[in-house]
Formats: C-alpha cells, structure tokens, sequence
C-alpha cells in the first residue's frame, strides 16, 4: 500500500502525549530567515538522541510492523480503521477551531462530525467527504500560534518525533480539552489507542518509500526530518502557501 506522499499525507495524525509545561515558560526561540541552523536549534544534541531512539523504533518495530499490516489488511479495512481513527478526532479539532474563532472551520467540522456519526455507522465510512464536507484539521499548537505565540525552539519528541516548544505544549493541551473521553466515556481510550496504533501502522505503510528515504538515505535524517517538519507545519499554519513562499523553514 506504499504510494506517493503527497498523495497520502492528509493521513498523518496528531497523537496527545504530556509534554512539562515549564518548557513552554522558560524557552521561547525567534526566528528569522537566514537563521543560523544551530542558533535555532539549542536542543541540537539532545534532540539527536532522541532521534536516534526514534529511528531504532522505526527500525525494528513500527517499519516491519507497517509492512506486515499493508500486506494483510485489505484497502477497506485500512480505510475503516482511518476514518474512525479521525472521526474520534473532529470534537477536539472543533475545540480549537472555536478557540481560534475560525467559524466556518467549527462549522464544517461539526457538519462531518453530525453526518459521518448519523450517516456513516458512527464514523467507519466517509459519507462527509462525498459531500465535500471537509473539515478544518488543526489543534492546540495551531491554537497558540492564532493566538500569537512563537513557535520556540525545535525538539524532537520520544515516539512521537518532531514538534517545537509551543506544539509540544498544545500536544499536553489537547490531551485535557479533548472532549470526546465524556462523550465516550469507558472503554474510549481503547478505541482511540487501539484505532490510533492501527492508524499509524497504516500511515507508515503508506507514507514508506518517502519515510525510508528520509530516514536510511539522506546523509542527515535528523536534519532532513526537522527541515522538513518545520516547512511542513508552517505551510500547514499559514492555510496551504505556496511552495516558493516558503523556502526558509525557521521563518514564522
């Protein structure tokens, strides 16, 4: 099921994990283009190691693991396991597109919310999609930046891999304002972890030619992998600019 990245990317997720909240007090980075690469990268040695942790997973667990789900699951169990993976994920999107005041983006993900819920067997089918109802997909790290906070320095998080000090912290954020634990109390967290690690399973088998050669090709992944996160994410905040408009990845 590995296929072209630009073409799958829309399946990369955001997963909570509980980040220390003083970090997004004490560090706070300003970058500019043109920025010395070090300069904007304090936790350069640390971060390299935690890489390294991150690449050994990938290595001997979720890459032969990722494989082993392409080849036994058919393409519409994957594609259930993906759309109720994000239909679980839309109330707390919603969340912060309120906080945003982005209305037409609450608006929207509401309106995918209700149809793939009433329409869609709870979420496992897309019924929303063939009415072009498309979500705005964001969270607490796009919140912050809507609300004028810097990005920080770059970190690379345990299992969870690139981030900076302000996603970090929305990561932490959302993990608290996500709604869907009192929609769906009990046995929700095993619905969300289960579907999730499938998720992901499905997103590196997809995304696996491009991974593997960021990760095992490039002379530099850890420098190829935040270039890339940093462009990837700004393009992402700044709703989809175009590619020339983005050449410098530290520039807000």
């Amino acid at each position: 099921m590995a296929g072209n990245p630009g073409a799958h990317s829309s399946r990369l997720r955001a997963h909570p994990a509980a980040i220390v909240l003083v970090s997004a007090i004490l560090l706070s980075a300003h970058p500019a283009c043109g920025a010395d690469i070090r300069g904007d990268d304090p936790f350069e040695s640390f971060n390299r190691d935690v890489h390294d942790f991150n690449k050994g997973i990938d290595r001997n667990i979720l890459r032969p693991s990722s494989r082993i789900y392409g080849r036994v699951v058919p393409e519409p169990i994957d594609r259930v396991v993906s759309n109720f993976a994000d239909h679980m994920r839309l109330p707390l999107r919603g969340v912060n597109n309120v906080l945003q005041a982005d209305w037409s983006g609450a608006f929207a993900t509401a309106g995918r919310f209700s149809v793939n819920t009433l329409f869609g067997v709870g979420g496992v089918l897309d019924p929303a999609s063939a009415m072009n109802i498309d979500d705005a997909e964001t969270d607490f790290g796009a919140t912050l930046h809507a609300w004028g906070a810097d990005r920080g320095a770059y970190v690379e998080l345990p299992f969870f891999g690139p981030s900076s000090v302000r996603d970090a912290t929305g990561r932490f954020v959302d993990f608290f304002i996500d709604p869907m634990p009192r929609l769906l109390p009990g046995r929700y967290d095993v619905y969300r972890y289960s579907f999730s690690a499938l998720d992901r399973l499905g997103d590196r088998d997809e995304l696996g030619d491009f991974i593997d050669s960021m990760l095992y090709d490039s002379k530099d992944s850890y420098a190829a992998v935040r270039d890339a996160y940093l462009q990837s994410r700004r393009r992402q905040l700044n709703r989809g600019l175009l590619e020339e408009d983005l050449e410098d990845p530290y520039a807000e």
